[in-house]
């Protein structure tokens, strides 16, 4: 079949730059849910290097590594072969795709080193063509598409016989795939004989749905706004989690999956895929897909070696900026950062009634005069009860955050009385933690806390003038359990 004749989707982009990155891409899925086997045959020319990468993997929970999976073949340095098309090429490792049909069937041949692959992939559905609105994700793939299909046939694997009638989601994408920076988040999909969806969600425990598409009833229509929750966390990514969307044509989407044991795939070696065969509950009515839970390569190592993220903690005096450096730190970093702070546990976590304009504030925190013989004086935080539970829970929050592999910033006020700062230390001490204080000059202070509007902003002590006049130089504290403080004034 003439290559330049067929549709976009099923050939080499007609317009490549000269970026060495350059990447024309295609993945199937495999399965044999039955059998809890899973798994995925890739490849990607790299023309501009001359390179073509992939192969095919396969495993159940039996071994969920390179090393130990039921198949791995993942060939990074392979050379692309002359003349090769998209959609119609043997690779040196044997793996060879062609087309059969434009948008609608596919041949997949494969052995090698103990596995045959003899299938075909038959088209159930329309071609979709992502588009999330997200500048990474378009500028890596300028182009791509995913379709749900069957994929039929047998697998040879070590002289058994595997018969293979399953569900499968094909995608295939072009445009320079070089990650400036990478997010966290999944790629996922279900499929049924009469329904289909899929999508890309990006964070943490709720993710925000960034591109996909629902198909029912014979009707295909992108997505347009949507939540993944993570309702239950398995030893390396999402153990079950919630979908719920809504499309362009106004239909909804409530649907529940849970994943099995995944692969931990490190083909592409800049990030890391947990990647499990899935089973979803949409309407009643059981799809088959499968969870692809990216994240960068250090983060993964992070969760898989059980190391802790890093926390920074920014205090200072209300009106010092704490909140702002917090915000933009979070903006501007590169890495993913989780961002917290006092105004937002006040205002948006803690009981009103209980804070320092309730009715039952003393049970709670509240403000109240450092000296009740100056009405405009300065005043000072007290806790209740409940309000030192909460300050409890909040540093245990943070600790928690940093024991998962996240990194997280808060803003926050360390007083010594009450002990926030000791109660911090106490259950932080065995994590990374940068304490940095904000100090700047005592009159801009005055001027803000003048100026300001209070809103769901906390009051603070600005009682203690000799110190925030100081013109003490930056110093490093040493903290218990290794714990540190930077003090930041104009000019750091």
């Amino acid at each position: 079949m003439v290559a330049s004749l067929l549709p976009q989707a099923d050939r080499f982009c007609d317009e490549r730059t000269d970026d060495p990155y350059w990447n024309e891409s295609v993945w199937f899925s495999i399965s044999k849910p039955e059998e809890h086997l899973h798994g995925l045959i890739q490849y990607y020319f790299r023309p501009n290097m001359g390179m073509l990468n992939g192969g095919p993997v396969l495993w159940d929970p039996s071994g969920t590594l390179q090393s130990n999976c039921l198949y791995y073949n993942w060939a990074h340095l392979q050379a692309s072969p002359a003349g090769a098309a998209k959609f119609d090429m043997t690779a040196y490792n044997s793996l060879s795709v062609k087309v059969l049909e434009p948008l609608t069937r596919y041949a997949i041949r494969y052995n090698k080193d103990g596995l045959e692959i003899d299938c075909v992939w038959q088209a159930i559905g329309p071609v979709h063509e992502l588009r999330t609105g997200e500048v990474s994700q378009e500028k890596a793939a300028k182009f791509h598409i995913e379709q749900p299909g069957r994929m039929t046939g047998t697998l040879r694997l070590d002289g058994r016989e595997i018969v293979i009638d399953c569900f499968s989601m094909r995608d295939a994408s072009y445009g320079p795939r070089n990650y400036e920076s990478l997010a966290t988040g999944g790629y996922f999909w279900g499929i049924a004989p009469a329904s289909a969806f899929h999508a890309i969600a990006k964070g943490e425990t709720e993710q925000r749905v960034i591109g996909g598409f629902l198909w029912k009833e014979g009707a295909l229509s992108s997505l347009a706004s949507g939540t993944r929750r993570i309702l239950e966390f398995g030893r390396y990514g999402p153990k079950r989690v919630l979908l719920e969307a809504r499309d362009k044509l106004g239909r909804t989407i409530n649907a529940t999956g849970e994943m099995d044991e995944g692969l931990i795939f490190t083909g592409y070696t800049d990030h890391t895929v947990y990647w499990s065969l899935m089973r979803w509950d949409w309407d009643g009515v059981e799809h088959w897909g499968d969870n692809q839970e990216f994240c960068s390569a250090v983060r993964f190592r992070r969760i898989a070696r059980g190391l802790p993220g890093q926390i920074i903690i920014v205090s200072g005096t209300s009106g010092s900026g704490k909140s702002t450096t917090c915000e933009l730190f979070a903006k501007r970093a590169e890495d993913f950062w989780l961002l917290y702070g006092i105004d937002s546990f006040m205002a948006a976590t803690f009981p009103a009634k209980f804070s320092h304009h309730g009715p039952r504030a003393g049970e709670g925190v509240y403000a109240h005069l450092v000296d009740e013989l100056k009405p405009g004086g300065p005043l000072r935080w007290s806790f209740g009860d409940n309000g030192e539970r909460a300050f409890r829970t909040l540093h245990e929050w943070v600790a928690a955050a940093s024991r998962q592999g996240c990194n997280i910033i808060i803003d926050h006020l360390m007083m010594v009385d009450p002990p926030v700062l000791q109660d911090a230390i106490w259950r932080m001490k065995d994590l990374p933690v940068l304490f940095v204080t904000l100090k700047p000059p005592y009159e801009v202070l005055e001027q803000r806390v003048a100026t300001r509007k209070m809103g769901n902003k906390t009051p603070n002590d600005l009682s203690d003038e000799a110190d925030h006049r100081s013109p003490q130089s930056p110093a490093a504290v040493v903290l218990p359990g290794g714990l540190r403080e930077r003090v930041l004034r104009p000019g750091d």
